[in-house]
């Protein structure tokens, strides 16, 4: 049970407006929304191209972590998706990695039907090297919308990484694909879609039923997507970096919202297509800017920031074609501890992050590719790495299904539970739920968001467990490097790469062999050993998190759920009436306090001036 529920009790009485206030500040009003980053390899220290993204939807929303096999899907099957999108496979499916809504209780929490089909993958590497991340929701123009509407039957987010990873070899096949159904089927949504392999890598935007614009991204590019278009002025006369819809210009002009230089066949996709940024909120816009960028200024007159600064482009100030840029310039050069420190930061980080992954990509080889996995909301969590073109399996908790939380208007007298963020309505997770990755570091992000000293405790526990997973990898890549070589030779992997952390191993294999896996390395092939290596990671920042949930008396000495009557139990209680209001909390009401004495002090003044 958790340690806040009295405090709750409190609040119901008489504080309701306190909390609602507190979590005003804490939830940004556009966070149930996903932010992806972008950065070619000439944008980063050890040139390696490296991008990811949080999904966010809401707190109480499991995600699995899985390795689904090939064959998952056959040669003309019918693929029913959640709202009328179908598809027949061309082939059997690749093996891929994914992250996928849980569905272990039989139905599908994103449309809530019970028919058999993928419930939303949201993105991961297949087998013959291509990564898909996708997707970021984007919203159109009323005026475009009306013009060009969303199809009901067209693919959705849910289904894109599904049928991308399952059907396509590498990063130019998949941005066609998913072109070639936008024009056969159209979109049931608007939505950001990435894909790449080690040649080259593929932005995709649609922001209406029928028209997109796909932008090769080439090593200089960098860009940030917080649900808002990246995609400027384009012209569409450049036919190796451009792949656009028919009557992309066309549709714009008919609907009234077209911006840009029809007869020299120039679009600006973002101002003619989208829905205001400002409507829905750019304050993750804003903070990525300044995260990444050493300009100072980031908004114009009309206090919005500047979409110059931030948009793909490929027309310089000449009015010439050019490879595509954005304006952004770094502050320093992006690497994979930087870029999680960027997902970690609020309100990027957010109580509805459902997992962020980020790739990084360097060669074809079977370690060229690496994806970090966070589940959960990435300020409390730990970035684990694996290598998705050898592992076989992935670590037993990212894939438990535990099923939803179930929803009750009273208070529950037992089991482990908290009020949902959103409404008065209180969530009790689900049965065996401190088996699942996503349940228990869904609990510490509760006891965060409600607790800043718990809050304080939990992030230096995973800040110093994060800095442990950086020395563990720069030991397990070096080792699978060498197996992935003796296994299959050198043109497979190439172990003397520079920048990449392998000169800055222990170089005590032995020792770090029996702390990673426990096993020879002569008896495991690279597939084993790259999987045991990421399992042992993930289990190492599973069991800290539960070590701090017994810690916090919501699980007893042996793991188990924390009774009632337990005495653990009593002593959270306790610690929860003594805790009191968070200081946050108070901090608010002292902020308010002394504006209104400000207010008072003024009027007094200026009465007395009278």
């Amino acid at each position: 049970m958790l340690k806040f529920n009295d405090t709750f009790k409190k609040i119901k009485k008489g504080f309701w407006p306190i909390l609602a206030l507190v979590m005003f500040f804490a939830v940004p009003a556009e966070s149930q929304a996903c932010t992806l980053i972008y950065a070619g390899a000439n944008k980063t220290e050890d040139g390696i191209t490296i991008f990811g993204r949080s999904e966010d939807h809401d707190s109480d929303s499991p995600k699995l972590f899985q390795k689904v096999p090939a064959g998952e899907h056959k040669t003309g099957e019918k693929y029913e998706g959640c709202y009328g999108f179908t598809w027949e496979f061309t082939h059997d499916s690749y093996a891929y990695t994914a992250f996928c809504d849980d569905n272990s209780m039989g139905f599908c929490p994103d449309c809530g039907q019970e028919h058999e089909h993928t419930p939303y993958q949201a993105g991961g590497t297949n087998e013959k090297g291509l990564t898909v991340t996708a997707t970021e929701t984007l919203y159109a123009n009323k005026k475009i919308e009306k013009s060009d509407p969303f199809k009901e039957d067209g693919i959705e987010e849910a289904e894109m990484s599904t049928i991308l990873l399952s059907e396509a070899s590498n990063a130019r096949e998949a941005m066609e694909l998913l072109a070639s159904i936008y024009d056969e089927s159209g979109a049931n949504s608007g939505a950001g879609v990435l894909v790449a392999d080690a040649k080259e890598a593929w932005y995709i935007e649609c922001i209406s039923g029928t028209q997109y614009v796909a932008v090769k991204l080439n090593s200089y590019m960098l860009f940030i997507n917080p649900n808002v278009s990246s995609i400027g002025r384009i012209d569409l006369d450049d036919d190796d970096n451009i792949y656009v819809s028919d009557d992309l210009i066309k549709k714009a002009v008919e609907a009234g919202c077209f911006v840009g230089d029809k007869k020299k066949n120039v679009i600006d996709f973002a101002a003619s297509y989208e829905m205001d940024y400002d409507e829905f909120g750019s304050e993750r816009l804003s903070i990525g800017l300044k995260y990444l960028s050493k300009k100072n200024k980031y908004r114009d007159k009309k206090d919005k920031v500047d979409r110059s600064l931030f948009c793909i482009t490929n027309i310089n100030s000449s009015g010439d074609i050019v490879e595509p840029y954005t304006n952004l310039e770094l502050k320093e050069r992006l690497n994979i501890k930087n870029v999680v420190q960027f997902f970690k930061t609020k309100p990027i980080s957010n109580p509805r992050n459902m997992e962020t992954h980020i790739f990084e990509i360097k060669d074809e080889s079977l370690t060229g590719t690496v994806e970090w996995v966070s589940i959960g909301e990435a300020e409390y969590s730990v970035f684990v790495p694996h290598y998705p073109l050898l592992i076989n399996d992935v670590y037993k908790a990212y894939s438990k299904g535990c099923g939803q939380a179930e929803v009750s208007e009273m208070e529950p007298k037992e089991g482990a539970y908290h009020l949902s963020f959103d409404s008065e309505e209180w969530m009790i997770y689900p049965e065996n739920w401190q088996d699942s990755y996503y349940w228990t570091f869904e609990e510490l992000m509760i006891l965060s968001e409600m607790d800043e000293y718990k809050a304080e405790h939990i992030k230096e526990t995973f800040d110093s467990l994060q800095k442990e997973i950086y020395s563990d990898w720069k030991t397990n890549k070096k080792d699978i490097k060498e197996s992935v070589k003796q296994y299959y030779g050198d043109e497979y992997v190439n172990v003397s790469d520079s920048g990449d952390g392998d000169e800055s191993g222990t170089g005590d294999e032995s020792e770090a062999e029996t702390n990673s896996s426990g096993s020879s390395q002569a008896m495991e092939t690279p597939e084993e050993m790259a999987t045991k290596r990421s399992a042992y990671m993930a289990e190492k920042t599973h069991n800290a998190a539960l070590d701090l949930l017994k810690e916090y008396h919501i699980l007893d000495s042996e793991g188990n759920e924390a009774t009632a009557d337990s005495k653990d139990t009593e002593k959270s209680k306790t610690d929860s009436k003594k805790s009191g209001i968070s200081l946050s909390t108070i901090m608010i009401i002292l902020g308010a306090a002394c504006a209104v004495v400000l207010v008072v002090i003024i009027a007094y003044k200026k009465k007395k001036k009278k």
